[in-house]
């Protein structure tokens, strides 16, 4: 999208593409490589107290990973740019450099600790007098305003959040520039859903960050005020640039909030729900509701795996061929392809009647049939049925002789011909009742 983006600039020298450059630039590519030791994401993860996974150095090295490292060769190649009558210039990113523009013999420096803040300074090194366009980008989140100077005189700019700020004079060797677009807080809503917010200061996506324990969706913080209101309730923490903490009247707690890119080896979030009081009471009921049921399932469970996660599979010491593993929002699963399978032990010591529940996404209903093996001998076609919009979890009983007077269950899922193993995200083996 990046080079789509930068293609589509240099066709039209429309600023709303490099708005979107930008914002790629900071919040997909710099959030996908870990700062210490360069290792990329095959994908940056966005969900609700989810984190990135960055590639093993021995295990796994995609042709995405690859690639990857490419887009961080690349952060220089759209700072600057010709008019497209070449006579002009334009300032598109505003990213620490130095220009050599040959056939102008002009050279210029940028200075700026952007996006830690929106002062930029340009000076110009070389310049034989001459007469030419500046055309600065006035990014379409300085919503604020924006002070520009010449040589230390103020200018009056009037341009629009979006568009170029041009400076049309004759310039000369060792003219400056000093532009300020004073960042603020902002949310940009969901397509869909107007209540499930991100939070921006200036071009950076906010991360809220849980430090390495893992959360479960319902403990990923809200916000909770009669106007729904989420900026009123973050502030900037003191002496640490781009660093800011909720103090929202929300649940269940208020935790730090930093640039996405600055984000790794911990558990965040980039999107938050807000709700009226009321709205709050209803998704507590429900989500009460909903741990009340999940207590009720460990209960009578004999065991339980959760697929996608390596030390509950090494636990259950799971095997299989042509099987591999992802992710969906904050939950893990496994698959298998066309003929692959996949195997692992359930502990079981248990001689009355038993279940057996998996879990998948509603949304693959119906995708495929594949069966399910128990100790080799017993064989259950599973094709997958509910509501495409959540997580269905099918219950089966299990014959008595499957169980009985045995310490564990060999559990293997497998595909047929062209039929593959829907994504499986948990299994229970519980006791009947």
């Amino acid at each position: 999208m990046l080079k789509l983006s930068q293609h589509l600039y240099q066709w039209t020298d429309d600023p709303q593409c490099l708005d979107y450059y930008e914002w790629a630039l900071y919040n997909h590519i710099l959030a996908s490589q870990h700062p210490e030791d360069a290792r990329t994401c095959y994908f940056v993860s966005l969900g609700m107290g989810t984190r990135k996974n960055f590639y093993s150095k021995d295990n796994n090295f995609t042709c995405c990973m690859g690639s990857g490292f490419e887009n961080h060769s690349k952060y220089g190649g759209a700072i600057y740019s010709y008019t497209t009558d070449k006579n002009d210039l334009n300032i598109n990113l505003y990213i620490p450099s130095t220009l050599s523009w040959k056939e102008r013999n002009i050279r210029l420096r940028m200075e700026t600790t952007y996006p830690q803040d929106g002062k930029v300074a340009i000076r110009l090194g070389e310049c034989p007098a001459q007469q030419m366009e500046i055309n600065l980008r006035y990014p379409a989140w300085a919503t604020q305003g924006v002070t520009l100077k010449v040589n230390g005189s103020k200018q009056t700019v009037s341009a629009k959040p979006g568009e170029f700020i041009t400076i049309s004079r004759k310039w000369k060797k060792g003219d400056r520039i000093e532009v300020d677009f004073p960042m603020s807080l902002y949310t940009e809503s969901m397509p869909d859903n107007a209540d499930r917010r991100a939070v921006f200061y200036g071009p950076s996506l906010l991360a809220g960050t849980f430090g390495p324990q893992e959360r479960k969706i319902g403990d990923v913080p809200v916000f909770i005020n009669e106007g729904k209101e989420m900026v009123k309730y973050i502030e900037p923490v003191k002496n640490q640039p781009l660093t800011f903490r909720t103090v929202a009247p929300g649940a269940p707690d208020n935790v730090t909030m930093i640039p996405f890119f600055d984000t790794y080896d911990q558990y965040y979030t980039v999107y938050w729900d807000v709700f009226s009081p009321e709205e709050w009471k209803t998704v507590e009921a429900k989500r009460a509701a909903e741990l009340e049921r999940i207590a009720r399932l460990d209960a009578k469970t004999l065991d339980h795996i959760t697929l996608g996660e390596m030390q509950p599979e090494r636990d259950h010491n799971l095997e299989g061929e042509n099987t591999r593993v992802g992710e969906f929002g904050i939950h893990k699963y496994r698959f298998a392809y066309e003929n692959g399978w996949f195997a692992f032990d359930m502990k079981c010591n248990y001689n009355e009647p038993t279940q057996f529940l998996m879990t998948y996404w509603g949304g693959d209903s119906g995708k495929y049939t594949f069966e399910l093996v128990i100790n080799d001998t017993w064989v259950q076609p599973i094709t997958v049925k509910g509501n495409p919009e959540e997580f269905v979890e099918m219950i089966i009983d299990l014959p008595k002789e499957l169980t009985a007077g045995k310490d564990k269950i060999k559990v293997l899922f497998r595909g047929e011909g062209k039929n593959r193993v829907n994504n499986l995200y948990n299994c229970r083996l519980m006791k009947k009742e």
